[in-house]
């Protein structure tokens, strides 16, 4: 039955595995368009060469060099559609996913292997990102590689004996991946902190000789690790403007350690920030289960004693001290590569649990029959039953992941909105651009023949919107203007989306419209004949809620 179990496992990992990147291939094939966020990052990869691409970013973006670089490579041999923009996240999302199963394999028994990559293959922030041109997929990916380098190639069981022993061959990959990681990912700096101090802690149980032994195979790789990281941290701060990393550290307030207000304040801090991290992972029914298990995984790490859990927590120990200091912020996409350790520390608590229940099975079958339990019987049958719990934990993900959100995830369609746009102007056509959809409009209207002289994009004036107004008022008089929204800032109670919608209407007539998920467009006659002045009662607020007209515009236009 054992040697049965052993053989089950590649396949039912295999399969777990080739589930998770169907799901994942689905989303990318589903091509949907291009939001605020990736038009963004596109207009600087397709537009500057490598060499300009290590300079600030245009519409107040932020990337690590390397995946800038592996972008332009790909948009260079296969040009600048969504399909080549998104072609690295997903490539890395399926080089994370096989990973992901391979370190959970050496980390964790064969029930927990399967229940944490089943969450893994399911979790639809994982699926979202892998059609997302954004670096966050490669994040994972990165920090799954340094994982899967670090653990030696054995059991986890066997991690105790052989951790001091670290290969040639070893080492030198770990020198190299430690020198690129941080040029691909900018957040693997905290997963090299846990690997060095993982690769140190057996030396204190080491003799003297072994010690310094140990010591002259690290010194030359932490040596290149720090100069490597170093060379990246530096040019990642000169690639930030000041009015860039202003309006991001608005708009990432809350994601950092509130340190300086007292012990409380931080506490509430990290288990708010903690709960919305696996309410943002899964559905709530599954959110609570797998939090629970993340809670008894940190003591089951920690019981083992064989240097996992400094693997697993050290990262996100430094992660919360780089919050506190305000170098990075805690929260949803930013914290996507944490998603591995989270996953794994999950699997320890359910490896646990099982250990327990078997234990307590145990005593109590022999107490009343002690040739009812063979050692190979509960082997056995404590995979099967983990199984079991993680299969309909897994399908609870899915079904709740489903209700929530649509593979393939269509967010802001202006795609189509464009192309009818194309289809229906006229030459001396106006066309009025929100801000919003202003790096999507200009990437679609290129690749519909839309020149950049046919349309005007307005400016964020989010602190006063009286100037939005005036705007619109200076297309006054012309029978055919185009009004093309997505991405309307809606926040604290501001709704900019009603503020146009309303105006528009105030002042003229709709004669056409087209509407897409996430995207509007529609045609006003704002000539004489049919224009009219806004009514005595349209006053919007000289300036919308103080706390979020305070985020700023970050990737739009601003006056």
């Amino acid at each position: 039955m054992k040697h049965r179990t052993a053989r089950a496992l590649p396949l039912a990992l295999t399969t777990l595995v080739i589930a998770g990147a169907a799901l994942r291939t689905y989303a990318y094939l589903g091509n949907r368009s291009l939001w605020l966020d990736e038009a963004a990052i596109a207009h600087n990869v397709i537009a500057r060469s490598f060499g300009e691409l290590l300079a600030p970013l245009d519409r107040q973006q932020v990337a690590p060099i390397g995946f800038l670089w592996l972008e332009k490579g790909v948009v260079s041999i296969f040009g600048g559609s969504e399909y080549a923009l998104r072609l690295v996240p997903f490539l890395a999302s399926i080089a994370a996913l096989a990973l992901f199963a391979l370190v959970a394999r050496r980390l964790l028994a064969s029930a927990a292997t399967l229940f944490t990559t089943a969450l893994f293959a399911t979790a639809i922030p994982l699926l979202f990102y892998a059609s997302e041109m954004k670096q966050y997929s490669l994040d994972v990916a990165v920090v799954l590689t340094l994982f899967a380098l670090a653990l030696p190639p054995s059991s986890a069981r066997d991690t105790t004996a052989r951790a001091g022993a670290i290969s040639r061959k070893r080492l030198a990959a770990l020198a190299i991946a430690g020198i690129v990681a941080p040029w691909l990912s900018q957040p693997s700096v905290f997963m090299l902190a846990g690997v060095g101090l993982y690769l140190l802690l057996p030396q204190l149980r080491a003799t003297a000789a072994e010690r310094r032994g140990a010591v002259r195979a690290l010194a030359p790789v932490f040596a290149l690790w720090l100069l490597g990281g170093a060379a990246s941290v530096l040019h990642s701060l000169s690639a930030v403007t000041p009015a860039t990393r202003a309006a991001l550290d608005r708009f990432w307030q809350r994601g950092f350690l509130p340190a300086s207000s007292g012990f409380t304040a931080s506490a509430h801090w990290l288990a708010a920030t903690t709960h919305d991290v696996f309410a943002w992972l899964f559905p709530p029914m599954v959110a609570a289960v797998v939090l629970a298990l993340f809670v008894l995984g940190i003591a089951a790490f920690v019981r083992r004693g064989d240097g996992s859990a400094t693997l697993i927590l050290t990262p996100l120990a430094f992660l919360l001290f780089a919050s506190a200091l305000h170098l990075y912020p805690v929260g949803s996409r930013l914290l996507l590569f944490t998603t591995p350790a989270l996953l794994l520390t999950v699997g320890a608590g359910t490896e646990w649990i099982w250990t327990i229940v078997r234990s307590a099975g145990t005593r109590r079958s022999d107490a009343a029959d002690p040739l009812r339990q063979t050692a190979s019987g509960r082997g056995a049958a404590t995979p099967v039953a983990t199984f079991v719990l993680g299969a309909a934990l897994a399908l609870l993900a899915m079904r709740g992941a489903m209700t929530m959100v649509e593979i393939p995830f269509y967010r802001e369609e202006l795609r189509p909105v464009v192309r009818y746009l194309a289809q229906e102007r006229r030459s001396g056509d106006a066309i009025y651009v929100y801000y919003g959809a202003s790096p999507a409009f200009e990437y679609y209207a290129a690749r519909n023949g839309i020149p950049r002289s046919a349309y005007r994009e307005g400016s964020c004036a989010r602190d006063d919107w009286h100037r939005y107004l005036k705007q619109v008022d200076e297309l006054r008089g012309n029978p055919r203007v185009w009004f093309v929204l997505s991405h309307p800032f809606n926040k604290g109670g501001i709704r900019e989306d009603s503020l146009f919608i309303q105006y528009f209407a105030a002042i003229g007539t709709q004669t056409d419209s087209a509407t897409a998920v996430g995207a509007r467009l529609a045609l006003y006659d704002l000539s004489e004949a049919h224009a009219r002045s806004a009514p005595a009662g349209f006053a919007p607020p000289a300036s919308g809620d103080s706390s979020s007209a305070g985020i700023g515009c970050t990737g739009a236009v601003a006056e």
